[in-house]
């Protein structure tokens, strides 16, 4: 394998990390609601959850601050047309039943023996 492959594919990893770990501050952070305010309860209505991003927690207001910042940057959140403190999380991948215009970025070839 070649170093720019390494770097590329190293720099992929990367970014998955921080897109799953900004998903992960929000999903744990904020009140979560269907579109009509219920609290999701079936598989579907959580995969398609709103995020209301002002009920997080004092302690985690920062975290969800920066991470709803990033994955506004990398185009994976999608904001409520009437609450303007929801917002939804989309993969961004190709198939996503909330955003499938989007091309897929999260795949990545690196055989095991590479992460370390």
């Amino acid at each position: 394998m070649q170093l720019d492959e390494t770097y590329a594919n190293t720099l992929e990893l990367a970014v998955r990390i921080a897109d799953d770990a900004a998903r992960a501050d929000i999903e744990t952070s904020c009140p979560s609601f269907t579109g009509d305010g219920r609290e999701p309860m079936t598989a579907e209505e959580i995969r398609s959850a709103w995020y209301d991003v002002a009920g997080a927690g004092t302690e985690s207001r920062g975290v969800v601050e920066i991470a709803l910042h990033y994955l506004t940057l990398r185009g994976k959140i999608i904001h409520h047309p009437s609450r303007n403190t929801w917002v939804r999380l989309t993969s961004g991948c190709a198939g996503d039943p909330l955003d499938a215009s989007l091309a897929c970025t999260c795949k990545f070839d690196m055989p095991s023996s590479q992460l370390r």
